[in-house]
């Protein structure tokens, strides 16, 4: 099955639940945090795998803490303006880790490559919970 999903984060953005509540949205330094599974993600989801991460194109002040990168664009974008933006594409799983790692690679390659547009990846693994099949994906 393939599954790709692209969403913007906006400063000082709101949504509608389901139930109808409005909720802050995410900002970009909970999206670094959720990507990574660091900070309150640590323990995300039980029997996730994180098979890589990586930050890049980082100004020289965020290289060592791409999180630090994350979180100014939250505090100094302009009110309502985009933080960041987030895909999702669902990998093969009949690739091995570093068969997807390097496809991981080449994409994010494609995406940020020519602008140099910071980036940070993570690639997560976790069974389906309908048929329990490996669902490695890219974010």
């Amino acid at each position: 099955m393939f599954y790709s999903n692209l969403r913007h984060t906006i400063k000082n953005g709101t949504f509608t639940t389901k139930s109808g509540k409005q909720k802050k949205a995410p900002t970009a330094k909970n999206g670094f945090h959720y990507i990574t599974r660091t900070a309150h993600f640590a323990k995300h989801k039980e029997g996730e795998k994180v098979e890589f991460c990586l930050s890049g194109n980082m100004p020289d002040w965020a290289e060592k803490h791409p999180s630090k990168f994350w979180a100014s664009a939250d505090q100094h974008e302009i009110e309502r303006g985009r933080t960041s933006t987030s895909f999702t594409f669902a990998l093969p799983n009949n690739l091995t880790p570093y068969q997807r790692q390097k496809l991981a690679l080449d994409l994010i390659q494609e995406i940020t490559g020519e602008h140099k547009f910071p980036f940070t990846c993570g690639i997560h693994s976790h069974k389906s919970e309908i048929d329990g099949i490996e669902q490695p994906h890219l974010h």
